[in-house]
């Protein structure tokens, strides 16, 4: 038997837009408030269910913007848990100004766990969510399944539970819960957090790309690259080349990256960001995984894409520009939908099957094809050992 525990926050999209008027001007939306809640009721679950470490959780998930679900093995734990919460961001309202958290909990028990993409499915699941969803805050409701348990076996008496409307509410305050008042609330969720399925966000520049590129790369255990090379001599993207370094020099994450080199691009510049991820690759061959090849003229250059997670896709957005005779970057947007993902998924390791790595012979190959002379190479190779070592300042 397990016990599914739902939170809904009550007026969680209108309460963001309310808060986010006149703020535009300190570019305060109401998306980033609802992250900011996401992450402040998150850091609140974090904190008791670190200090009840013993508790069999079999799943823990933030199932859209507003809800969180968790199951438990046990009931016991399950009413504590979501007690302990109400508590929590009860005892907490004033001291932190939690006003605008407003909290629906329910239990209900099933028979087994169906689960989707991380997404509950059960008759459980649907149980707890409309009895949280269509609730009161700061009320903890139980299913009838899970009430008549507690009458029969008579796990605390009639003056816990109460009926309103034909709900079965627990009183949660009468509960004997260790709160305590919280910490400091670390503001970690990101607004991804809180976008749904098939949710579209559009980035208009490419700074704002750039920044998607590091938040989600940041979040991620998996990434996959299609693109062109890296250009260096842009700020944005250098400051990208930099994070990328740092990614596998600090974090445990597999990436694949397939590159593309265009006709007409500067070959000094294909040579400094090939030579930095061929090195990555020799340095973490666990970690990244490589490949390049060259488009041919009058080629169609394919759509540039990132998968995070196998859950989020970012295309990357081009227009023609005469003065460069080719395509530019202009903006971007990120879509969350794991059928498109795993689409692509598929499709760039079937490329890289076909492309293979860029091994010693490959590399040397393309380097002898760019014709940069020796002086040229050594001033190339001291900006790539620069960036490999975090040296490099000016771009």
């Amino acid at each position: 038997m397990y016990y599914v525990a739902i939170m809904e926050l009550r007026g969680f999209t209108a309460i963001s837009e309310c808060l986010s008027r006149e703020l535009e001007i300190i570019n305060v939306s109401s998306a980033s408030i609802r992250s900011s809640i996401v992450s402040i009721v998150s850091n609140i679950v974090d904190q008791i269910l670190e200090k009840n470490k013993n508790a069999k959780l079999s799943f823990y998930n933030i199932l859209g913007g507003d809800t969180w679900g968790f199951i438990f093995d046990n009931f016991d734990e399950s009413l504590y848990f979501c007690s302990n919460v109400l508590s929590t961001i009860y005892s907490n309202l004033h001291t932190k100004g939690l006003f605008y958290i407003k909290p629906s909990v329910s239990i209900s028990k099933t028979d087994s766990i169906a689960l989707k993409d991380g997404k509950l499915l059960d008759d459980g699941y649907i149980n707890a969510y409309r009895l949280a969803d269509k609730g009161n805050s700061y009320t903890l409701y139980l299913h009838e399944n899970v009430a008549d348990d507690l009458r029969a076996r008579g796990f605390f008496g009639n003056d816990y539970i109460s009926i309103d409307e034909g709900r079965n509410i627990f009183n949660w305050q009468r509960y004997g819960t260790e709160c305590e008042l919280l910490s400091d609330i670390n503001i970690k969720a990101s607004i991804y957090d809180i976008m749904f399925d098939n949710n579209i966000m559009l980035l208009d520049n490419i700074e704002k790309s750039v920044n998607s590129f590091i938040e989600l790369q940041n979040k991620s255990k998996e990434i996959f690259i299609l693109g062109g090379t890296i250009d260096y001599a842009q700020e944005h993207l250098c400051r990208y080349l930099k994070e990328i370094i740092n990614l596998f020099h600090t974090k445990q994450v597999k990436c694949t990256v397939i590159n593309y080199i265009r006709p007409n691009q500067n070959n000094e510049k294909i040579y400094i960001a090939v030579s930095i991820f061929k090195k990555l690759m020799d340095l973490y061959p666990d970690k990244f995984a490589y490949s390049i090849y060259q488009i041919p003229e009058c080629s169609l250059i394919p759509t540039p894409y990132h998968i995070y997670n196998n859950q989020y896709i970012q295309f990357i957005m081009r227009k023609y520009t005469p003065q460069r005779n080719g395509l530019v970057a202009i903006s971007s947007f990120v879509l969350k939908n794991q059928e498109i993902c795993k689409y692509y998924h598929d499709e760039i390791l079937e490329n890289y099957r076909c492309l293979g790595r860029l091994e010693d012979d490959k590399y040397k190959s393309l380097v002898k094809s760019l014709e940069i002379n020796v002086l040229k190479m050594k001033k190339c190779d001291i900006v790539v050992d620069k960036f490999l070592n975090g040296e490099f300042k000016d771009a």
